[in-house]
């Protein structure tokens, strides 16, 4: 596995899953603020959990409060556990011309496309 703006290689044990939820309407929101989440919302994760959450909520409940137990399921975790996974305010690390397949012109295959593919032939 290697990652997609550098293409330097990665332990997959690295990745893991999020948890993001979703209002009565169907859209992405903070479970605990119900902000629903825009091209302008801050988010967050926290990598022991998975769970996401508006930085304001993790600022406001965690941060400043010195409670770092996961708002949802109460699982302690430390502050270098929160992964920003938008932040609007550094919009350069989302610039996908510089990512290195694209530098590199990788075309990534999804493995179970190229299966259906062979099978089809």
């Amino acid at each position: 596995v290697s990652t997609q703006s550098t293409g330097e290689k990665m332990d997959s044990k690295a990745l893991f899953k999020l948890n993001f939820h979703k209002n009565a309407e169907g859209k992405f929101h903070c479970p605990v603020m119900y902000k629903v989440f825009t091209d302008s919302s801050a988010i967050v994760a926290i990598k022991t959990t998975g769970n996401v959450y508006s930085l304001e909520a993790v600022t406001e409940l965690n941060l400043k409060s010195k409670n770092m137990l996961d708002l949802i399921t109460s699982e302690p975790f430390s502050k270098s556990d929160i992964i920003t996974i938008q932040d609007p305010q550094k919009l350069e690390k989302y610039d996908m011309s510089k990512f290195y397949h694209i530098k590199e012109k990788i075309k990534l295959v999804d493995e179970e496309d190229e299966e259906a593919r062979k099978l089809s032939t």
